[in-house]
């Protein structure tokens, strides 16, 4: 006979012969303690439980119009882990100082700056990468602040116009007091011997004038390249004034030759209208009786086509001039840059340099035309002084001259990317 315990429910098997004694007691392992009739009534009643349990609803009789379909149950599937949503991006609040504070510690000053994120890091931020330091957000070299500094002051530079920079102009002349001054002697030497004639005159135009456009040109580089502190030129030896005296001649030529040709074709047709005009006394004839010529030929077409010529030569002279204004200053421009006579004479290479300037050139061309009259001006009123009237008109030529230099070389500083300057 086999009974359960009825602490743990484990089998237990009692001998026939002592399993007749309800009385008995069994002891389990468990260490509950029990009559064998317990567990018979225990192990009894679960029996009637068992029978107890209700037949299967398809046995019983139900209205199918009662009755609806189920659905099966779909089965649970185990669920799947969720995925993190992504960081969002950090936020680099820029601090009160710009780039010159640290973008990770505000009250530190930098050290580096990244030129394409616009911001800087301090010493303990620094992303060195064999001994570079490296943006660790765009990846981008940084540079130190001193030099981003530099860098964004010339930026600054190039953007203000022209306009703005009429008082560095004006006083740019005199920033080299010992530059100007020796200028002016020289000029003011060299023009006096050249009032002497022949040979003089031709050494005395060659020194002033080579040294009016030497240190034009060479003031024209210097501020270009952003230096706006001296302008004296290395002139030594007489061959070097001849090449500054040169590009000199030949931007006149480009940019005035145009308006000499055409005053030279107005004289010369004035010239021979004035002769056709003037009454001769006829020659002796010594036939009597002439011939009546035709009334074609009587007429006299001569002095009426040079009257033309005329006309149309003062009509040219309006371009003319408006060319000499636009193209003087862009022919001293090339001059300086390029030290050719070819690239002076190329109408092209002076064209392409005013687009490439913009607005600047048409700026810098009027501070050039209104410091160009203003010398013509005051040396015309000077010339009525003598002898210190020319010393003066020195003075102006010198000052002109270097403000000239000054005014291109800015046009070129604020365009040198565009003009490939840099």
């Amino acid at each position: 006979m086999t009974i359960r315990c009825i602490g743990c429910g484990r089998a237990i098997r009692i001998p026939e012969d002592k399993a007749a004694n309800p009385r008995l007691k069994v002891k389990c392992t468990c260490g509950v303690v029990f009559a064998l009739a317990e567990a018979m009534e225990a192990a009894a009643d679960s029996a009637a439980a068992e029978r107890a349990v209700v037949a299967p609803a398809s046995l019983t009789p139900v209205d199918p119009s009662l009755t609806q379909p189920v659905e099966p149950l779909t089965p649970l599937r185990p669920a799947e882990p969720a995925e993190a949503p992504p960081a969002p991006p950090v936020r680099r609040t820029r601090p009160p100082g710009g780039w010159r504070r640290c973008i990770n510690h505000h009250t530190a000053p930098s050290t580096y700056v990244c030129p394409k994120c616009t911001v800087g890091y301090c010493t303990a931020c620094e992303n060195a990468i064999r001994d570079t330091i490296v943006c660790p957000v765009c990846e981008a070299f940084c540079v130190p602040v001193k030099k981003y500094e530099e860098e964004q002051e010339l930026v600054r530079q190039r953007q203000r116009s022209m306009m703005d920079e009429l008082q560095t102009i004006a006083t740019y002349p005199l920033r080299d007091p010992m530059g100007y001054l020796m200028l002016a002697v020289f000029v003011a030497v060299f023009s006096l011997g050249a009032k002497i004639g022949g040979v003089i005159w031709v050494i005395g135009t060659i020194m002033s004038m080579g040294a009016l456009y030497g240190y034009c040109f060479f003031a024209l580089n210097r501020v270009a390249s952003g230096n706006l502190k001296d302008f004296m030129p290395p002139l030594g030896d007489i061959w070097e004034f001849v090449e500054p005296c040169k590009l000199g001649l030949a931007s006149f030529v480009a940019s005035t030759g145009p308006l000499l040709l055409i005053v030279l074709w107005a004289g010369f047709s004035v010239a021979r209208s004035f002769m056709a005009d003037t009454p001769q006394a006829p020659p002796a004839l010594s036939v009597v009786h002439a011939q009546p010529a035709d009334e074609d030929e009587l007429e006299e077409p001569g002095p009426q086509l040079e009257g033309g010529m005329l006309l149309l030569a003062t009509l040219l002279v309006i371009p003319a001039i408006l060319w000499k204004i636009v193209y003087t200053p862009v022919s001293l421009t090339v001059a300086a840059l390029s030290r050719s006579v070819l690239s002076i004479l190329n109408p092209m290479i002076a064209m392409d340099t005013i687009k490439r300037m913009g607005i600047v050139y048409w700026q810098a061309m009027l501070i050039y035309t209104v410091l160009s009259f203003g010398q013509w001006v005051v040396k015309f009123l000077l010339s009525f002084i003598p002898y210190l009237g020319s010393l003066a008109g020195s003075f102006v030529d010198a000052y002109v001259y270097l403000a000239i230099g000054c005014t291109l070389g800015l046009a070129v500083f604020k365009k040198a990317p565009e003009l490939g300057f840099d």
